[in-house]
C-alpha cells in the first residue's frame, strides 16, 4: 500500500511543482502590470510628489484673484475657490465641492461646455443675479471630455 502511495504522490509531484511555478510566474507577471498600469495613472510621481503638487494646486487656486470652479464630466463641483464664492457672493460656510453645478450655479451653460468640447470665451452670462463675463472651457484628457471650468473675473 505504501509503495502505491508513494508512486501516486511521484507521480503527481511533478505536475503540482509545474503548477505551483505557473501560479507563481503569472502572479508575479499580474503584479508587474499592475504596478507598471497605475504608475502611468499618476504621471510615475511617487506619493510624496503628488501630496506636493496637491497642496501646491490648491495654494495656488487661492492665491489667482479670479473665481475658478471645475465640475467632473458628470457635472459634480471638484474644485471651487474663495475667490468664486466673492465673485458669486455666496456664503462662504457651505460646502461647494461635491454637489451639481446647477444647485450652486443655475443656468451656467457648463454641460453645454461638456457637451461640445467647445471653449467659451469672453461670454456674458447671469450668475445670482450678476452681469457677468466669463470664460468656460472644457477639461479633455486622451481625446476625452473629462470635465469643465469655469474662470470668473476678479472681484473689485
Amino acid at each position: 500500500m505504501l509503495t502505491e502511495v508513494d508512486a501516486i504522490v511521484s507521480r503527481h509531484q511533478l505536475s503540482m511543482i509545474v503548477a505551483s511555478t505557473l501560479a507563481f510566474l503569472f502572479s508575479v507577471i499580474m503584479a508587474l502590470w499592475f504596478a507598471n498600469h497605475f504608475r502611468k495613472a499618476i504621471f510615475d510621481l511617487e506619493p510624496e510628489q503628488i501630496g506636493r503638487l496637491f497642496h501646491e494646486r490648491n495654494a495656488t487656486l487661492e492665491t489667482v484673484r479670479e473665481g475658478i470652479v471645475a465640475i467632473n464630466q458628470h457635472g459634480i463641483i471638484t474644485t471651487f475657490n474663495h475667490a468664486a464664492i466673492k465673485t458669486l457672493q455666496l456664503p462662504a460656510d457651505e460646502k461647494y465641492i461635491g454637489r451639481h453645478i446647477h444647485d450652486v450655479l443655475p443656468d451656467n451653460g457648463m454641460l453645454d461646455v461638456l457637451e461640445s468640447g467647445e471653449h467659451h470665451f469672453d461670454q456674458e452670462i447671469w450668475l445670482h443675479d450678476r452681469n457677468l463675463i466669463a470664460n468656460r472651457f472644457p477639461m479633455v484628457q486622451d481625446g476625452e471630455v473629462t470635465g469643465g471650468g469655469i474662470q470668473l473675473p476678479a472681484e473689485k
